[in-house]
């Protein structure tokens, strides 16, 4: 009788340990895919940064460039008022919404 109880013993101690092994094993392999979509969302996160920053540079070199152009356009009008004493003719194209096209013809 007690072989036997030692026996049923040793079997729930083998069973409980096997469980145990499977829940260690079943957090490690949670534990590994947390951290995996953690990196994929930290990746994401500076890919989008990447990209708003891109934009935003791309908007300050078009601005630049619209500033650059005005500039060279008035000093061309200076130039045509020095030159001939009017401006013959003037012309500042600009893409965009807030500085439209403008002719100046004298």
């Amino acid at each position: 009788l007690s072989r036997k109880l030692e026996i049923e013993q040793q079997e729930a101690f083998m069973t409980l340990e096997q469980e145990q092994q499977v829940k260690t094993r079943t957090a490690e392999q949670n534990a590994k895919i947390a951290a995996f979509e953690a990196e994929r969302r930290r990746e994401a996160e500076q890919t989008r940064i990447l990209a708003e920053r891109q934009i935003q540079e791309t908007e300050i070199d078009r601005e630049q460039a619209v500033r650059s152009r005005k500039v060279e356009a008035e000093r061309e009008v200076r130039i045509q008022i020095l030159a001939h004493g009017h401006v013959v003719f003037f012309r500042e194209a600009v893409s965009s919404k807030r500085h439209p096209t403008r002719v100046f013809i004298c």
